[in-house]
């Protein structure tokens, strides 16, 4: 299985992983109505309370055993090599903060009206 994340530039820097477990029906097409409803039944939140146990644990091992942490970045160097990371983007590049700004000061008043009716 491969899925996108936005942990690109960091996984240049440092070593990085990922953790998989099963919390979705098997086969259903992410993003789409039924793999957001089927991660909030009950069977989901145990499989998610489980990776979340995995997780922690990893962690664990990976503070308390230095040896482990080595091996990780050790590793980390093979993969990276020679390769050196660079940003796409200009240093100076400035946001577009003024991008869409038409469609926000329309919709701006709606979304804090809707905001505000919340609380």
């Amino acid at each position: 299985m491969t899925a996108g994340n936005d942990s690109g530039c960091v996984a240049w820097k440092i070593p990085t992983g990922q953790l998989h477990f099963p919390a979705n029906i098997p086969g259903c097409t992410f993003h789409k109505w039924p793999a957001a409803v089927s991660l909030t039944t009950t069977i989901a939140h145990k499989a998610e309370v489980h990776g979340a146990k995995v997780l922690a644990g990893s962690m664990l091992d990976l503070f308390l055993d230095d040896g482990l942490l080595n091996r990780a970045k050790q590793v980390f160097k093979e993969e990276v090599g020679d390769a050196k990371y660079f940003s796409i983007i200009p240093e100076d590049q400035k946001p577009p903060v003024d991008l869409h700004k038409e469609q926000m000061e329309k919709w701006r008043p709606r979304w804090r009206s809707s905001i505000l009716r919340k609380k």
